[in-house]
């Protein structure tokens, strides 16, 4: 199948190798034929959004942690002690899950990145609300983006970046 200029399609290259082997043959005597071939699959569905669910030691703590980022409650699943809840900040969603302690494990904790529109006015703002915040200052890269870095109550990263 060609692509489509209608159709997204993904190109996926594929080898293909055939042989016998007899149980009384050994491996110098197989016979081999190898091909390779790019067909283009097509894509129907399409991704819309990613929605990280992170590990947290208390949800309602992990709530207010994320209001004082800007997030705003989205659900939660129960009135009083909630064990899962969304926040949402413009087009960003994140998941929150309680966890027991035994569940973290020691090391590092997953980061994740934000690609924001101006970071450093993200990070006065970040510094007027949230002046206790367990951060980094803006930096310039050597990869080049400008970007902060935050950890929340658990551990968690969170990385606010654009390109330079």
């Amino acid at each position: 199948m060609m692509p489509s200029p209608t159709m997204p399609v993904v190109p996926v290259t594929m080898t293909f190798t055939a042989g016998f082997c007899a149980p009384e043959r050994s491996e110098s005597t197989r016979t081999r034929q190898r091909r390779s071939f790019t067909q283009y699959v097509p894509m129907h569905a399409k991704l819309e959004s990613v929605q990280p669910v992170l590990m947290v030691h208390d949800v309602e703590a992990s709530i207010r942690f994320y209001e004082r980022l800007g997030f705003q409650l989205a659900f939660r699943d129960a009135s009083s002690t909630a064990a899962y809840a969304g926040v949402r900040r413009d087009g960003v969603e994140l998941h929150l899950q309680w966890h027991d302690a035994g569940d973290f494990g020691a090391g590092d904790r997953p980061t994740y990145r934000f690609v924001v529109s101006d970071v450093d006015a993200l990070s006065r703002e970040f510094s007027e609300y949230a002046s206790e915040l367990t951060r980094t200052q803006v930096i310039d890269t050597t990869w080049g983006t400008r970007e902060f870095h935050v950890h929340d109550l658990d551990g968690n990263g969170l990385q606010f970046y654009r390109d330079r």
